[in-house]
């Protein structure tokens, strides 16, 4: 028994759901997305070249990796992208794991940096205070 599948293509702006307003990254995305797929289509009558510019737009646009903030403006966009499929499940996939390795990255390193790894005996201070008041040891 064989089963077929077919790619069903990403929605135009006539049945995409429409980005909330409250992340502003979403929107650039979202803007991005819109802005290609009407140029695209001005050029050229293939919907499918259309949607594939409107996919690299919607990428490009997305925030990087770096700082909490831009971590959490990725995820959103990646959500958004996966449910206009403007990404792709696999690709999604790969983009959340990135970021989901950002995210450990900026944790530990705000760890670090608050000292929280080092156990700091009652009554005495932490290492971070320590440098900050310049006490030594």
């Amino acid at each position: 028994m064989t089963e077929t599948t077919q790619a069903t293509p990403a929605p135009t702006g006539e049945d995409k759901p429409s980005p909330d307003d409250s992340n502003p990254a979403v929107k650039i995305c979202s803007e991005a997305y819109e802005r290609a797929y009407k140029a695209a289509r001005r050029q050229s009558d293939s919907k499918l070249y259309a949607v594939d510019q409107a996919e690299m737009a919607f990428r490009k646009a997305m925030p990087k990796l770096s700082g909490q903030e831009n971590i959490n403006d990725f995820i959103a966009c990646v959500a958004y992208g996966m449910l206009i499929k403007a990404i792709e499940g696999p690709e999604g996939a790969r983009l959340l794991y990135a970021a989901q390795v950002a995210n450990s990255t900026v944790r530990t390193r705000r760890t670090k940096l608050e000292g929280v790894n080092t156990p700091t005996p009652r009554g005495s201070l932490s290492p971070l205070v320590r440098q900050y008041h310049g006490v030594s040891d």
